[in-house]
């Protein structure tokens, strides 16, 4: 009765999983499957309501970077495997939005908003919230363009504007980016120096 849930787990990576592996893989790699499908029992069995399926995969990140050594990327969030990184840690490893909803807890600075206090692959302190957009909320993006005068104008504009809002205007957009004058964007306290 005890290993029911272990032999349920092994029906269920078997059947999902064996035929197509043996199909794919060819002799040299076929005496891996009796590991990968070990690992998988072992895993879903010790799933619970008190070791979520985070902290295996936490466990197994820790693990694995111990024995890999500094493996980043910055085209893959090495916690999934499954989508692109948007953010970077203090200890230059780079994580997806779902990754930091997983293995963040909800910050108080606001609704949307995470604290990753260590980093989920080599547990390094990390310390950093994280911003992400309302999944109903498209990003908001400021394009300026343009130097001399024109530059002059629109600076002007956004200082009324954030006047009669009154917000910051360089705490409104997702994205910053511009030529010339515009490119003090990207830098939102040089901004806010050339809007005063």
């Amino acid at each position: 009765e005890a290993n029911l849930p272990r032999i349920l787990a092994y029906r269920g990576v078997r059947r999902t999983y064996e035929k197509r592996c043996l199909s794919i893989w060819d002799n040299e790699f076929k005496y891996h499957i009796a590991g990968v499908s070990s690992r998988f029992v072992h895993h879903f069995a010790q799933l619970s309501a008190v070791k979520t399926s985070a902290a295996i995969r936490k466990e197994t990140l820790c693990r694995l970077y111990r024995q890999w050594g500094g493996l980043r990327s910055t085209t893959t969030c090495l916690v999934c495997l499954s989508r692109p990184p948007e953010h970077m840690l203090p200890c230059k490893h780079a994580i997806c939005d779902t990754c930091v909803v997983i293995f963040g807890k909800p910050s108080r600075l606001g609704e949307y908003h995470f604290e990753i206090s260590q980093c989920p692959i080599c547990e390094e302190r990390s310390d950093v919230t994280v911003r992400q957009l309302p999944p109903t909320k498209p990003p908001v993006i400021l394009s300026l363009d343009g130097g001399g005068v024109r530059g002059l104008i629109q600076l002007g504009l956004l200082r009324v504007l954030e006047s009669r809002i009154g917000i910051p205007i360089a705490s409104l957009p997702d994205l910053c980016i511009g030529t010339s004058v515009g490119t003090y964007a990207e830098w939102p306290s040089v901004l806010l120096w050339l809007i005063y």
